[in-house]
């Protein structure tokens, strides 16, 4: 940073200028550094994730023969479950999430209730 020319002023504002011109190139060297840090240490957690997925075992595509896959929803594949929550459809049995649970159409048994009520004759 260049000094400014400041023989107008007198020697007490001279000092107190100088003063305030040192303390800021002080403060933007601690900014600098803390910054540097601050990059260095982002760089060693992106290497440290980047090495634990690299170490992490890979999860199977396919549900289990339940249809759970036990850590997250089977629908949408975001949501993490813990153990014992969650929806289980009655149709396929995939374990769900609040959200993804409540969005799915439920196939109609009407014609079933029909029939069993008119013992078997059709509407």
């Amino acid at each position: 940073m260049d000094i400014p020319d400041l023989s107008h002023l007198t020697a007490e504002e001279q000092q107190q200028i100088l003063s305030v011109i040192k303390r800021h190139q002080e403060e933007e060297k601690k900014e600098k550094a803390l910054i540097n840090d601050l990059h260095d240490q982002f760089k060693k957690y992106k290497e440290s994730v980047w090495q634990s997925s690299k170490d992490a075992p890979t999860k199977p595509d396919t549900p289990s023969q339940d249809g759970d896959t036990g850590e997250v929803c089977s629908r949408c594949l975001k949501t993490k479950l813990a153990e014992g929550c969650g929806h289980k459809c009655s149709y396929c049995s995939m374990k769900l999430c609040t959200r993804c649970g409540s969005r799915i159409s439920v196939r109609s048994n009407k014609n079933e209730r029909m029939q069993s009520k008119t013992n078997g004759i059709g509407c």
